[in-house]
Formats: structure tokens, sequence, C-alpha cells
């Protein structure tokens, strides 16, 4: 499997997960995220969204997952 990650220290940043010739892209995939406050921010709010891009026949296809699975993805950071 191969992981390219972008934004490090931005206010966005993407992890891309792609298929290695002798590592599939299967099974579950673990992501640790660590976030820092600017001095004198006591809270904020984090949310992760998922998607995924499948080649087919026809070309890409990107899937998201539903509204309701994607609530389950926001943290309060105190």
């Amino acid at each position: 499997m191969v992981t390219r990650a972008s934004g490090a220290q931005q206010t966005f940043a993407q992890w891309q997960f792609k298929a290695g010739r002798t590592h599939p892209l299967a099974g579950d995939q673990v992501l640790l995220v660590m976030l820092q406050l600017a001095p004198g921010i006591v809270a904020a709010r984090a949310t992760a969204q998922l998607s995924a891009e499948v080649t087919t026949s026809l070309g890409p296809v990107r899937g998201f997952l539903p509204q309701t699975e994607q609530q389950r993805f926001t943290w309060v950071l105190h």
C-alpha cells in the first residue's frame, strides 16, 4: 500500500491510500491524526470526510459516506 499525505500544518490535510504491487488495499486501515490548538484557543471542532475512488471500465467513480454516517466523524477538541 502506498500512502501520500499533504497539507501538513494547514487547515486542510489529506491522505491518499493506493494499492501497491505487493500490498493490495484491502481490509481495515488505521489513521491517527494529531491536532494542536493555536495559543489562546480553548476548544475547536474537527471533521473528517471520507471518500473512495474506484477505477472502472467506465472511468473513475467516487463514493462518499451517507450523511448519517458522516456525522459520526466529528469531534470537539478541548
